[in-house]
């Protein structure tokens, strides 16, 4: 965790204490692709997001017709 000259953690860097993603993979018997490893993360602020999204009929509409559609939601991997 990087922290800056006061020791404090600098914004976008807090991670939770528990093992990390690597951690895991690391400990798996199989090989995990590298694709798996590839950090990807961007910080995008902590401000509220607006609640609009959840409540409204409008965005739960577009929703239905234009992502739901053309989505797989993997629910579960086989292997």
């Amino acid at each position: 965790m990087a922290a800056d000259g006061a020791g404090k953690v600098k914004l976008g860097d807090a991670r939770c204490p528990g093992p990390s993603l690597d951690d895991i993979f690391d400990a798996d018997t199989r090989p995990v692709p590298d694709f798996m490893r590839a950090q990807s993360y961007e910080y995008m602020g902590s401000a509220p997001l607006s609640t609009e999204r959840y409540t409204s009929r409008a965005f739960f509409e577009a929703e239905l017709e234009k992502m739901w559609p053309r989505v797989w939601q993997m629910v579960a991997r086989e292997e």
